[in-house]
């Protein structure tokens, strides 16, 4: 309860300190900027409700979004075939935490302290550590730009409230 205070109250000095806080735009920029944060934070808290920990989320994600896009522009994979093959490469990357500390003996937060590096070092050896770019519009739906909206509102922001 004390957050939502916090946030509401950060919320109205923003809104009467700045002109444009409250501009559509601005909104429109907040939620499409919030979702990715919120679609990982659903399943963060179901890994920190069973007395888990992974910090190495961020890093996995960084593999995953550059397979897909190392396949969406170079291979000419369909959206479906190159989701698909992010979402099993983002499973095995979860199993090999899963299984090392299940095995391993070592505690969560040790294990995936350690895979975070990995899979940064990955995520950047896929594009030799350079800029990923000339990506298909494939994804242009889930964007901030205007295929990303609906009346207004990201459609990466409608996925993490179905979420």
């Amino acid at each position: 309860m004390v957050l939502i205070a916090v946030v509401v109250l950060l919320w109205v000095v923003l809104g009467l300190g700045t002109d444009t806080f409250f501009a559509a735009a601005n909104i429109q920029n907040i939620l499409a900027t919030v979702a990715p944060v919120t679609i990982i934070g659903v399943g963060m808290t179901a890994v920190i409700v069973t007395a888990g920990i992974d910090v190495s989320v961020g890093s996995a994600l960084a593999v995953v979004l550059v397979v897909v896009a190392k396949l969406l522009r170079d291979s000419g994979l369909s959206l479906f075939s190159a989701v698909l093959t992010g979402l099993v490469v983002g499973g095995v990357l979860g199993a090999v935490n899963g299984l090392l500390v299940a095995y391993g003996r070592v505690h969560a937060i040790i294990i995936t302290f350690g895979t975070l590096n990995v899979f940064r070092f990955v995520s950047l050896q896929i594009f030799d550590g350079k800029e990923v770019a000339s990506i298909p519009g494939t994804l242009a739906f889930l964007g901030g730009g205007e295929d990303g909206r609906t009346l207004g509102i990201p459609h990466a922001w409608l996925l993490a409230i179905l979420l």
